[in-house]
Protein backbone atom coordinates (compact mmCIF):
# COMPACT_ATOMS: atom_id res chain seq x y z
CA UNK A 1 0.00 0.00 0.00
CA UNK A 2 1.27 3.63 -0.87
CA UNK A 3 0.38 6.28 1.40
CA UNK A 4 2.47 9.21 1.05
CA UNK A 5 4.02 10.64 -2.08
CA UNK A 6 7.38 11.42 -0.88
CA UNK A 7 7.63 7.55 -1.06
CA UNK A 8 6.97 7.20 -5.03
CA UNK A 9 8.96 10.36 -5.74
CA UNK A 10 12.42 8.37 -4.04
CA UNK A 11 11.23 5.52 -5.78
CA UNK A 12 11.04 7.29 -9.32
CA UNK A 13 14.43 9.11 -8.52
CA UNK A 14 15.84 5.76 -8.39
CA UNK A 15 14.19 4.54 -11.64
CA UNK A 16 15.14 8.02 -13.34
CA UNK A 17 18.86 7.10 -12.26
CA UNK A 18 18.95 3.38 -13.23
CA UNK A 19 17.21 3.89 -16.70
CA UNK A 20 19.53 7.07 -17.41
CA UNK A 21 22.48 4.60 -16.70
CA UNK A 22 21.01 1.98 -19.29
CA UNK A 23 19.68 4.13 -21.93
CA UNK A 24 23.39 3.57 -23.71
CA UNK A 25 22.44 0.18 -24.75
CA UNK A 26 22.88 -1.17 -28.41
CA UNK A 27 19.69 -2.26 -30.58
CA UNK A 28 21.89 -4.02 -32.55
CA UNK A 29 22.82 -7.59 -30.53
CA UNK A 30 24.34 -10.91 -31.24
CA UNK A 31 23.50 -14.52 -30.06
CA UNK A 32 23.94 -17.87 -31.72
CA UNK A 33 20.58 -17.86 -33.61
CA UNK A 34 20.04 -14.26 -33.84
CA UNK A 35 20.51 -12.30 -37.17
CA UNK A 36 24.29 -10.07 -36.19
CA UNK A 37 22.68 -7.06 -37.04
CA UNK A 38 19.26 -6.23 -35.96
CA UNK A 39 17.92 -2.92 -38.06
CA UNK A 40 17.21 -0.17 -36.10
CA UNK A 41 12.93 0.00 -35.82
CA UNK A 42 11.58 3.40 -36.91
CA UNK A 43 10.79 6.27 -34.14
CA UNK A 44 7.22 6.59 -34.34
CA UNK A 45 7.35 9.38 -32.24
CA UNK A 46 8.16 11.57 -34.25
CA UNK A 47 4.74 10.58 -35.62
CA UNK A 48 2.92 11.59 -32.84
CA UNK A 49 2.26 15.50 -32.47
CA UNK A 50 3.04 16.66 -29.22
CA UNK A 51 4.48 13.89 -27.88
CA UNK A 52 7.09 14.23 -24.70
CA UNK A 53 10.69 13.02 -25.77
CA UNK A 54 11.21 10.43 -23.28
CA UNK A 55 7.26 8.78 -22.89
CA UNK A 56 6.64 7.07 -19.65
CA UNK A 57 3.19 6.08 -18.77
CA UNK A 58 2.00 5.76 -15.61
CA UNK A 59 -0.61 2.97 -14.64
CA UNK A 60 -2.46 2.87 -10.90
CA UNK A 61 -4.02 -0.49 -10.28
CA UNK A 62 -5.81 -1.10 -6.76
CA UNK A 63 -5.72 -4.66 -6.92
CA UNK A 64 -2.10 -6.08 -6.25
CA UNK A 65 -0.10 -7.52 -9.23
CA UNK A 66 0.32 -11.18 -7.51
CA UNK A 67 2.86 -13.05 -9.93
CA UNK A 68 4.78 -12.31 -13.06
CA UNK A 69 4.23 -15.80 -13.81
CA UNK A 70 1.52 -16.62 -16.31
CA UNK A 71 0.56 -19.43 -14.70
CA UNK A 72 0.03 -17.61 -11.14
CA UNK A 73 -1.01 -14.45 -12.31
CA UNK A 74 -5.11 -15.18 -11.10
CA UNK A 75 -6.53 -11.77 -11.16
CA UNK A 76 -6.79 -9.12 -14.27
CA UNK A 77 -4.61 -6.89 -13.02
CA UNK A 78 -1.70 -9.57 -13.27
CA UNK A 79 -3.15 -10.59 -16.39
CA UNK A 80 -2.80 -7.39 -17.75
CA UNK A 81 0.76 -7.10 -17.03
CA UNK A 82 1.18 -10.35 -18.16
CA UNK A 83 -0.05 -9.17 -21.71
CA UNK A 84 2.23 -6.46 -21.76
CA UNK A 85 5.37 -9.32 -21.10
CA UNK A 86 5.15 -11.98 -23.01
CA UNK A 87 2.96 -12.94 -25.92
CA UNK A 88 1.31 -16.53 -27.15
CA UNK A 89 0.35 -17.85 -30.64
CA UNK A 90 -2.07 -15.37 -31.53
CA UNK A 91 -3.39 -12.33 -29.80
CA UNK A 92 -6.43 -10.29 -29.28
CA UNK A 93 -6.76 -6.92 -30.72
CA UNK A 94 -9.03 -3.92 -29.50
CA UNK A 95 -12.24 -5.14 -31.95
CA UNK A 96 -11.43 -8.66 -30.20
CA UNK A 97 -10.58 -10.29 -33.33
CA UNK A 98 -7.71 -12.92 -33.20
CA UNK A 99 -4.41 -12.05 -35.11
CA UNK A 100 -1.01 -13.60 -35.11
CA UNK A 101 1.33 -13.21 -32.67
CA UNK A 102 4.35 -15.73 -32.26
CA UNK A 103 2.83 -17.83 -35.15
CA UNK A 104 2.95 -15.92 -38.64
CA UNK A 105 0.00 -18.08 -40.10
CA UNK A 106 -1.48 -21.56 -39.10
CA UNK A 107 -3.86 -23.93 -40.93
CA UNK A 108 -7.11 -25.91 -39.69
CA UNK A 109 -7.83 -29.47 -41.09
CA UNK A 110 -10.67 -30.46 -42.66
CA UNK A 111 -12.12 -31.94 -39.94
CA UNK A 112 -10.91 -29.22 -37.33
CA UNK A 113 -9.09 -31.16 -34.90
CA UNK A 114 -5.54 -30.62 -35.65
CA UNK A 115 -4.04 -26.95 -35.74
CA UNK A 116 -0.57 -26.20 -37.17
CA UNK A 117 0.89 -23.19 -36.48
CA UNK A 118 3.96 -21.81 -38.62
CA UNK A 119 6.26 -19.39 -35.95
CA UNK A 120 7.40 -16.13 -36.18
CA UNK A 121 10.77 -16.38 -36.70
CA UNK A 122 11.98 -12.89 -35.71
CA UNK A 123 10.41 -13.35 -32.30
CA UNK A 124 13.79 -13.61 -29.81
CA UNK A 125 13.15 -13.78 -25.77
CA UNK A 126 14.15 -10.91 -23.47
CA UNK A 127 17.53 -10.45 -22.50
CA UNK A 128 17.76 -11.56 -20.01
CA UNK A 129 21.11 -13.30 -17.61
CA UNK A 130 19.45 -17.31 -17.63
CA UNK A 131 20.76 -17.17 -21.26
CA UNK A 132 24.66 -17.93 -21.17
CA UNK A 133 25.28 -14.58 -22.85
CA UNK A 134 23.12 -12.73 -21.42
CA UNK A 135 21.02 -12.09 -24.85
CA UNK A 136 17.77 -13.37 -25.83
CA UNK A 137 17.18 -16.52 -28.27
CA UNK A 138 14.96 -17.13 -30.69
CA UNK A 139 11.80 -18.41 -29.57
CA UNK A 140 11.07 -21.94 -30.60
CA UNK A 141 7.94 -24.82 -30.96
CA UNK A 142 10.14 -26.39 -28.04
CA UNK A 143 9.13 -23.30 -26.02
CA UNK A 144 5.36 -23.48 -26.44
CA UNK A 145 5.40 -27.13 -25.74
CA UNK A 146 7.23 -26.84 -22.55
CA UNK A 147 5.12 -24.04 -21.78
CA UNK A 148 1.98 -26.68 -22.35
CA UNK A 149 3.36 -29.59 -20.44
CA UNK A 150 4.24 -27.08 -17.42
CA UNK A 151 -0.05 -25.96 -16.76
CA UNK A 152 -0.24 -29.57 -15.79
CA UNK A 153 2.50 -29.70 -12.69
CA UNK A 154 1.10 -30.30 -9.22
CA UNK A 155 2.84 -27.39 -8.31
CA UNK A 156 0.97 -24.36 -10.44
CA UNK A 157 -2.89 -23.62 -10.53
CA UNK A 158 -4.59 -25.77 -12.45
CA UNK A 159 -6.93 -22.67 -13.82
CA UNK A 160 -4.73 -22.96 -17.09
CA UNK A 161 -5.32 -26.33 -17.48
CA UNK A 162 -8.64 -26.38 -17.36
CA UNK A 163 -9.10 -24.12 -20.53
CA UNK A 164 -7.26 -27.32 -22.61
CA UNK A 165 -8.15 -29.83 -20.27
CA UNK A 166 -11.29 -31.98 -22.37
CA UNK A 167 -10.06 -30.38 -25.66
CA UNK A 168 -6.32 -31.20 -26.64
CA UNK A 169 -5.95 -34.90 -27.27
CA UNK A 170 -3.73 -36.73 -24.00
CA UNK A 171 -4.01 -33.51 -21.99
CA UNK A 172 -6.57 -34.74 -19.27
CA UNK A 173 -4.06 -37.88 -19.07
CA UNK A 174 -1.10 -36.17 -18.72
CA UNK A 175 -2.67 -33.76 -16.49
CA UNK A 176 -4.12 -36.43 -13.88
CA UNK A 177 -0.34 -38.50 -13.90
CA UNK A 178 1.28 -35.39 -13.02
CA UNK A 179 -0.87 -34.53 -10.48
CA UNK A 180 -1.81 -38.04 -8.94
CA UNK A 181 1.34 -40.18 -9.62
CA UNK A 182 3.33 -38.96 -7.22
CA UNK A 183 6.88 -40.97 -7.81
CA UNK A 184 7.82 -39.79 -11.08
CA UNK A 185 9.29 -43.39 -11.64
CA UNK A 186 5.91 -44.47 -11.76
CA UNK A 187 4.60 -42.42 -14.42
CA UNK A 188 4.28 -44.05 -18.24
CA UNK A 189 3.36 -40.61 -19.81
CA UNK A 190 6.20 -38.73 -21.56
CA UNK A 191 4.13 -35.83 -23.03
CA UNK A 192 0.99 -34.92 -24.10
CA UNK A 193 0.88 -36.43 -27.37
CA UNK A 194 -1.84 -33.70 -28.61
CA UNK A 195 0.90 -31.08 -28.69
CA UNK A 196 4.01 -31.34 -30.62
CA UNK A 197 7.08 -29.60 -32.06
CA UNK A 198 7.64 -30.80 -35.41
CA UNK A 199 10.85 -28.28 -35.98
CA UNK A 200 11.87 -25.35 -34.45
CA UNK A 201 9.48 -23.14 -36.29
CA UNK A 202 6.41 -25.63 -36.88
CA UNK A 203 3.54 -26.39 -33.59
CA UNK A 204 0.94 -28.61 -33.64
CA UNK A 205 -2.11 -29.21 -31.87
CA UNK A 206 -4.35 -32.45 -31.82
CA UNK A 207 -8.15 -31.79 -30.23
CA UNK A 208 -10.40 -34.35 -29.37
CA UNK A 209 -13.04 -32.76 -30.94
CA UNK A 210 -13.93 -29.67 -32.97
CA UNK A 211 -13.68 -26.42 -30.83
CA UNK A 212 -14.70 -22.89 -32.04
CA UNK A 213 -13.15 -21.24 -29.28
CA UNK A 214 -9.45 -22.71 -29.37
CA UNK A 215 -7.69 -19.91 -30.95
CA UNK A 216 -9.71 -17.65 -27.96
CA UNK A 217 -7.98 -20.01 -25.40
CA UNK A 218 -4.69 -19.21 -27.20
CA UNK A 219 -5.03 -15.89 -27.21
CA UNK A 220 -5.54 -16.03 -23.29
CA UNK A 221 -2.79 -14.92 -20.37
CA UNK A 222 -2.68 -18.19 -19.56
CA UNK A 223 -1.12 -19.64 -23.23
CA UNK A 224 1.89 -17.26 -23.39
CA UNK A 225 5.49 -18.23 -24.04
CA UNK A 226 8.67 -18.12 -22.09
CA UNK A 227 11.85 -19.83 -21.74
CA UNK A 228 12.91 -22.75 -19.82
CA UNK A 229 16.11 -21.35 -18.72
CA UNK A 230 14.58 -18.68 -16.82
CA UNK A 231 12.73 -21.17 -15.02
CA UNK A 232 15.79 -22.78 -13.90
CA UNK A 233 17.42 -19.87 -13.36
CA UNK A 234 16.42 -18.88 -10.20
CA UNK A 235 14.54 -20.40 -7.31
CA UNK A 236 11.48 -18.71 -8.25
CA UNK A 237 11.36 -19.16 -11.50
CA UNK A 238 9.80 -16.04 -13.52
CA UNK A 239 7.53 -15.08 -10.16
CA UNK A 240 9.66 -12.05 -9.82
CA UNK A 241 11.91 -11.40 -13.00
CA UNK A 242 9.71 -12.44 -16.12
CA UNK A 243 11.05 -13.33 -19.31
CA UNK A 244 8.65 -13.04 -22.31
CA UNK A 245 8.48 -11.84 -25.98
CA UNK A 246 5.70 -9.07 -25.65
CA UNK A 247 6.32 -5.47 -26.38
CA UNK A 248 7.74 -4.46 -22.82
CA UNK A 249 10.32 -6.30 -21.01
CA UNK A 250 10.62 -6.50 -17.31
CA UNK A 251 12.97 -3.62 -15.56
CA UNK A 252 12.60 -3.40 -11.78
CA UNK A 253 10.24 -3.70 -8.70
CA UNK A 254 10.29 -1.77 -5.64
CA UNK A 255 8.18 -4.62 -3.53
CA UNK A 256 5.06 -5.04 -4.64
CA UNK A 257 3.96 -1.16 -4.86
CA UNK A 258 6.05 -0.29 -8.07
CA UNK A 259 6.90 -2.06 -10.98
CA UNK A 260 8.54 -1.07 -14.38
CA UNK A 261 8.58 -2.87 -17.72
CA UNK A 262 10.64 -0.94 -20.90
CA UNK A 263 9.90 -0.66 -24.32
CA UNK A 264 11.39 -4.05 -25.83
CA UNK A 265 14.23 -2.78 -28.74
CA UNK A 266 13.80 -5.96 -30.24
CA UNK A 267 10.12 -6.51 -31.03
CA UNK A 268 9.14 -6.64 -34.17
CA UNK A 269 5.66 -8.44 -34.74
CA UNK A 270 4.87 -6.85 -38.27
CA UNK A 271 1.24 -8.01 -38.47
CA UNK A 272 -1.24 -4.92 -38.94
CA UNK A 273 1.60 -2.34 -39.06
CA UNK A 274 3.17 -2.92 -35.22
CA UNK A 275 6.54 -2.45 -35.00
CA UNK A 276 8.01 -0.80 -31.35
CA UNK A 277 5.65 0.37 -28.71
CA UNK A 278 5.44 4.21 -28.58
CA UNK A 279 6.26 4.57 -24.80
CA UNK A 280 9.89 4.06 -23.57
CA UNK A 281 8.57 2.93 -20.16
CA UNK A 282 5.60 1.84 -18.60
CA UNK A 283 5.07 2.03 -14.29
CA UNK A 284 2.62 0.33 -12.81
CA UNK A 285 1.59 1.55 -9.06
CA UNK A 286 -0.27 -0.68 -6.79
CA UNK A 287 -2.27 1.52 -4.18
CA UNK A 288 -4.64 -0.69 -2.47
CA UNK A 289 -5.75 3.07 -1.27
CA UNK A 290 -8.86 4.16 -2.89
CA UNK A 291 -8.38 8.05 -1.27
CA UNK A 292 -4.50 7.65 -2.52
CA UNK A 293 -5.20 6.28 -6.12
CA UNK A 294 -7.28 9.37 -6.46
CA UNK A 295 -5.44 11.79 -5.27
CA UNK A 296 -2.13 10.49 -7.14
CA UNK A 297 -4.63 10.91 -10.35
CA UNK A 298 -5.80 13.82 -9.54
CA UNK A 299 -2.27 15.27 -8.66
CA UNK A 300 -1.40 14.09 -11.67
CA UNK A 301 1.00 11.97 -11.04
CA UNK A 302 -1.14 9.21 -12.58
CA UNK A 303 -1.81 9.01 -16.21
CA UNK A 304 -4.28 6.23 -15.82
CA UNK A 305 -6.61 4.35 -13.32
CA UNK A 306 -7.37 0.88 -14.53
CA UNK A 307 -10.50 -0.16 -12.06
CA UNK A 308 -12.41 2.09 -10.02
CA UNK A 309 -13.65 1.49 -6.58
CA UNK A 310 -17.06 2.71 -4.88
CA UNK A 311 -15.34 5.93 -3.33
CA UNK A 312 -14.26 6.97 -6.73
CA UNK A 313 -17.32 5.48 -8.47
CA UNK A 314 -19.39 7.65 -6.22
CA UNK A 315 -16.95 10.81 -6.68
CA UNK A 316 -16.94 10.50 -10.10
CA UNK A 317 -19.67 9.06 -12.23
CA UNK A 318 -23.45 10.55 -11.87
CA UNK A 319 -26.79 8.70 -12.04
CA UNK A 320 -26.46 8.83 -15.89
CA UNK A 321 -23.27 6.58 -15.76
CA UNK A 322 -21.36 9.25 -17.13
CA UNK A 323 -18.51 11.20 -15.67
CA UNK A 324 -19.04 14.08 -13.76
CA UNK A 325 -19.23 17.21 -15.50
CA UNK A 326 -16.83 18.80 -12.72
CA UNK A 327 -14.13 16.43 -14.05
CA UNK A 328 -14.83 16.97 -17.80
CA UNK A 329 -12.16 19.00 -18.51
CA UNK A 330 -9.23 17.04 -16.30
CA UNK A 331 -10.11 13.24 -17.10
CA UNK A 332 -11.61 11.01 -19.18
CA UNK A 333 -13.83 8.27 -19.01
CA UNK A 334 -14.37 4.86 -20.42
CA UNK A 335 -16.98 2.52 -19.29
CA UNK A 336 -17.05 -0.91 -20.77
CA UNK A 337 -20.19 -2.98 -20.46
CA UNK A 338 -20.07 -6.11 -17.57
CA UNK A 339 -19.02 -8.99 -19.54
CA UNK A 340 -17.26 -10.87 -16.61
CA UNK A 341 -19.74 -11.30 -13.56
CA UNK A 342 -19.72 -11.79 -10.22
CA UNK A 343 -21.13 -14.70 -8.76
CA UNK A 344 -21.80 -16.32 -4.96
CA UNK A 345 -22.19 -19.57 -4.51
CA UNK A 346 -22.64 -21.95 -1.49
CA UNK A 347 -20.30 -24.59 0.04
CA UNK A 348 -22.30 -27.75 -0.08
CA UNK A 349 -19.31 -29.58 2.13
CA UNK A 350 -20.08 -26.98 5.00
CA UNK A 351 -19.81 -28.88 8.41
CA UNK A 352 -23.28 -27.36 9.31
CA UNK A 353 -25.52 -29.11 6.62
CA UNK A 354 -26.49 -26.07 5.27
CA UNK A 355 -28.10 -27.31 1.63
CA UNK A 356 -29.58 -25.61 -1.45
CA UNK A 357 -32.56 -25.16 -0.58
CA UNK A 358 -30.90 -23.11 2.64
CA UNK A 359 -29.05 -21.39 0.23
CA UNK A 360 -31.55 -20.43 -2.36
CA UNK A 361 -33.65 -18.95 0.92
CA UNK A 362 -30.29 -16.79 1.44
CA UNK A 363 -29.91 -15.70 -1.59
CA UNK A 364 -33.64 -14.65 -1.77
CA UNK A 365 -33.71 -13.12 1.53
CA UNK A 366 -30.65 -10.41 0.26
CA UNK A 367 -32.38 -7.11 -0.28
CA UNK A 368 -30.63 -5.93 -4.10
CA UNK A 369 -31.94 -2.86 -3.79
CA UNK A 370 -30.31 -2.19 -0.62
CA UNK A 371 -26.75 -3.73 -1.82
CA UNK A 372 -27.45 -1.04 -5.08
CA UNK A 373 -27.62 1.64 -2.65
CA UNK A 374 -24.67 0.87 -0.49
CA UNK A 375 -22.34 0.10 -3.26
CA UNK A 376 -22.76 3.34 -4.77
CA UNK A 377 -22.52 1.72 -8.43
CA UNK A 378 -25.41 2.98 -11.03
CA UNK A 379 -24.28 -0.16 -13.34
CA UNK A 380 -25.16 -2.82 -10.62
CA UNK A 381 -27.57 -5.02 -11.32
CA UNK A 382 -29.02 -8.54 -10.39
CA UNK A 383 -28.54 -10.93 -13.35
CA UNK A 384 -29.58 -14.29 -11.29
CA UNK A 385 -30.58 -15.47 -8.26
CA UNK A 386 -31.21 -19.33 -7.47
CA UNK A 387 -34.98 -20.32 -7.82
CA UNK A 388 -36.60 -20.22 -4.44
CA UNK A 389 -37.93 -18.40 -1.91
CA UNK A 390 -36.92 -16.79 2.01
CA UNK A 391 -38.66 -19.62 3.14
CA UNK A 392 -38.94 -19.16 7.18
CA UNK A 393 -38.46 -22.81 7.68
CA UNK A 394 -34.80 -22.28 6.12
CA UNK A 395 -34.64 -18.96 7.81
CA UNK A 396 -35.08 -20.07 11.16
CA UNK A 397 -32.95 -23.06 10.88
CA UNK A 398 -30.23 -20.37 9.84
CA UNK A 399 -31.06 -18.07 12.74
CA UNK A 400 -30.71 -21.53 15.26
CA UNK A 401 -26.94 -22.32 13.67
CA UNK A 402 -26.00 -18.73 13.11
CA UNK A 403 -27.32 -16.95 16.12
CA UNK A 404 -26.26 -13.12 16.63
CA UNK A 405 -23.06 -13.20 19.53
CA UNK A 406 -22.23 -16.60 18.76
CA UNK A 407 -19.48 -18.89 17.80
CA UNK A 408 -20.79 -19.84 14.62
CA UNK A 409 -20.24 -17.37 11.97
CA UNK A 410 -21.80 -17.21 8.38
CA UNK A 411 -19.13 -17.11 6.41
CA UNK A 412 -18.16 -15.34 3.26
CA UNK A 413 -15.37 -15.92 1.54
CA UNK A 414 -13.84 -13.46 -1.48
CA UNK A 415 -11.44 -13.88 -4.05
CA UNK A 416 -8.15 -11.99 -4.41
CA UNK A 417 -9.93 -9.24 -6.27
CA UNK A 418 -10.77 -5.72 -4.67
CA UNK A 419 -13.76 -5.16 -6.56
CA UNK A 420 -15.03 -8.76 -5.50
CA UNK A 421 -14.33 -7.90 -1.72
CA UNK A 422 -15.80 -4.48 -1.73
CA UNK A 423 -19.07 -6.08 -2.98
CA UNK A 424 -18.93 -9.21 -0.64
CA UNK A 425 -18.49 -6.97 2.17
CA UNK A 426 -21.66 -4.92 1.09
CA UNK A 427 -23.12 -8.33 1.10
CA UNK A 428 -22.27 -9.68 4.29
CA UNK A 429 -23.18 -6.14 6.27
CA UNK A 430 -26.54 -7.05 5.32
CA UNK A 431 -26.55 -10.61 5.79
CA UNK A 432 -25.34 -9.29 9.48
CA UNK A 433 -28.15 -7.64 10.34
CA UNK A 434 -30.04 -11.11 10.84
CA UNK A 435 -27.30 -13.53 11.40
CA UNK A 436 -23.63 -13.64 12.71
CA UNK A 437 -22.28 -13.53 9.39
CA UNK A 438 -18.30 -12.55 8.99
CA UNK A 439 -16.14 -12.09 5.68
CA UNK A 440 -12.91 -13.48 5.57
CA UNK A 441 -9.89 -13.56 2.54
CA UNK A 442 -10.34 -16.83 0.89
CA UNK A 443 -6.83 -18.45 1.18
CA UNK A 444 -7.94 -21.90 2.42
CA UNK A 445 -11.48 -23.05 1.82
CA UNK A 446 -12.94 -24.76 4.66
CA UNK A 447 -15.85 -26.32 5.90
CA UNK A 448 -16.64 -23.58 7.68
CA UNK A 449 -17.35 -21.43 4.70
CA UNK A 450 -21.25 -21.25 3.45
CA UNK A 451 -20.53 -18.98 1.01
CA UNK A 452 -17.75 -17.38 -2.02
CA UNK A 453 -17.61 -14.78 -4.20
CA UNK A 454 -15.44 -14.52 -7.19
CA UNK A 455 -15.53 -12.43 -10.06
CA UNK A 456 -15.48 -14.57 -12.87
CA UNK A 457 -12.76 -13.29 -15.82
CA UNK A 458 -13.58 -14.32 -19.16
CA UNK A 459 -11.38 -15.83 -21.82
CA UNK A 460 -13.70 -16.93 -24.77
CA UNK A 461 -16.48 -15.24 -26.67
CA UNK A 462 -20.28 -15.60 -25.05
CA UNK A 463 -21.97 -15.28 -22.06
CA UNK A 464 -20.55 -17.27 -18.99
CA UNK A 465 -23.05 -20.34 -17.96
CA UNK A 466 -24.49 -20.14 -14.55
CA UNK A 467 -21.83 -21.94 -12.61
CA UNK A 468 -23.00 -25.32 -10.21
CA UNK A 469 -23.84 -24.11 -6.61
CA UNK A 470 -24.38 -20.58 -8.31
CA UNK A 471 -27.04 -18.63 -6.02
CA UNK A 472 -26.61 -14.58 -6.80
CA UNK A 473 -25.01 -13.38 -9.93
CA UNK A 474 -24.08 -9.64 -10.18
CA UNK A 475 -22.86 -7.36 -13.35
CA UNK A 476 -21.45 -4.10 -13.06
CA UNK A 477 -19.57 -2.11 -15.26
CA UNK A 478 -16.08 -1.42 -15.24
CA UNK A 479 -14.60 2.34 -15.69
CA UNK A 480 -11.32 3.08 -16.41
CA UNK A 481 -10.37 6.16 -15.84
CA UNK A 482 -7.61 8.78 -17.78
CA UNK A 483 -5.85 12.26 -17.71
CA UNK A 484 -6.10 14.64 -21.13
CA UNK A 485 -2.58 14.32 -21.16
CA UNK A 486 -2.44 10.37 -22.69
CA UNK A 487 -3.47 8.84 -26.05
CA UNK A 488 -3.59 5.59 -27.24
CA UNK A 489 -4.74 3.53 -24.83
CA UNK A 490 -6.37 0.40 -25.76
CA UNK A 491 -9.29 -1.69 -24.38
CA UNK A 492 -11.44 -3.95 -25.31
CA UNK A 493 -14.23 -6.38 -23.01
CA UNK A 494 -11.97 -8.68 -21.74
CA UNK A 495 -10.36 -7.03 -18.23
CA UNK A 496 -6.85 -8.66 -18.80
CA UNK A 497 -6.84 -7.41 -22.21
CA UNK A 498 -4.93 -3.95 -22.37
CA UNK A 499 -2.58 -2.78 -25.14
CA UNK A 500 -0.23 -0.05 -24.48
CA UNK A 501 1.68 -0.15 -27.68
CA UNK A 502 0.21 2.54 -29.33
CA UNK A 503 -0.05 4.89 -26.18
CA UNK A 504 1.66 8.58 -26.01
CA UNK A 505 1.66 10.95 -23.44
CA UNK A 506 1.39 14.39 -25.07
CA UNK A 507 2.86 16.48 -22.10
CA UNK A 508 5.46 15.70 -19.66
CA UNK A 509 4.31 14.56 -16.08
Amino acid sequence: MMKSYPNILLALCVLTFLFQACSGRSVETITVDRPATTPAPPDRLDDVEGASSGNIIRIGEINKISSFDPLFALNAASQRTIQMIYEGLVVLNAQEQIIPAGARQWQVSDDSLQYTFRLNRNVYFHDDQSFGSGIGRRVRASDYKQAFERMTSRDVPPNAARLFMDRIRGFEAYFYEQRDVYDPEERTLDEINGVRAVNDSTLTFTLIEPDADFLHKLASPFAVVYPGEALRYRSRGIKDEPVGSGPFAFGASFGDTLHVLQKNLDYYRTANGDTLPLADRVEILNISDETEIFRQIVLGRLNAVMDMGPEMIRTLIDSGNELQSSYRDQFDLEVINHREPFVVRYNPDNRFGIGSGHAAALANWLSFDSLKSNSGNPSLELAYRAEGQANDTYLQDLRMIFPRNQNNRLLLAFSSDASAQLLSAGIIDLYDQEFNAALMDRRVFSRNVILAMEKEVRYTPGAMPILPQEILRFNKDRYFLTDKRIQGIRLNSYSWWLDLKHAVVTESL
